[in-house]
């Protein structure tokens, strides 16, 4: 809540005094606060811009510390500006290319301020690690008499070497 001081005077009329006193507002609502990303949808390596808009007033200088679902996807730190008198302000991160191969997902923004509404904004991350997968099965064509090493299939991966990976061939 935001309190205001000011002072409140009657003027004096009609045989009486003027007189005056101190008041406080308060205002128990909240500033509207929203963050919007430039991309919808992004893969490891690219950079990312998440703009703050506020509304309300603008006299005071807002500083936004941003929490993510994923910080470890990306650089750092995740801090807003919102100078005095602006009301937006904008940062650009980039997702980390970490060469480990994860699954796909959504990453989630946030920001709070006091006397600010609550904002978020979502990214869908993409993984550029995956493996590629190499079956080769020789020989090419295979008799049905030909037993149970009629055949070899031989399947390779062009990274990720140092992590087990299980393929299941049917």
């Amino acid at each position: 809540m935001r309190a205001k001081e000011a002072t409140l005077t009657i003027g004096a009329a009609h045989g009486y005094q003027s007189a005056s006193c101190r008041v406080f507002r308060v205002d128990n609502d909240r500033n509207p606060l929203s963050l919007t990303t430039s991309l919808a949808e992004m893969h490891e390596g690219q950079e990312l811009t998440i703009t703050a808009t506020r509304g309300g007033e603008l006299t005071d200088a807002l500083h936004l510390e941003l929490g993510c679902s994923a910080p470890y996807r990306f650089t750092s730190p995740l801090v807003i500006e919102l100078p005095a008198g602006k009301a937006t302000g904008k940062i650009t991160v980039k997702a980390l290319s970490d060469g480990f191969p994860q699954l796909d997902g959504n990453v989630r923004f946030t920001a709070s301020a006091t006397d600010y509404q609550s904002a978020s904004a979502t990214v869908r991350l993409l993984d550029d690690d995956r493996p590629a997968l190499d079956l080769v099965v020789t020989p090419s064509v295979v008799c049905e008499n030909g037993g149970q090493i009629a055949s070899t299939a031989i399947v390779s991966r062009d990274r990720g070497l140092e992590q087990a990976v299980r393929v299941r061939l049917t």
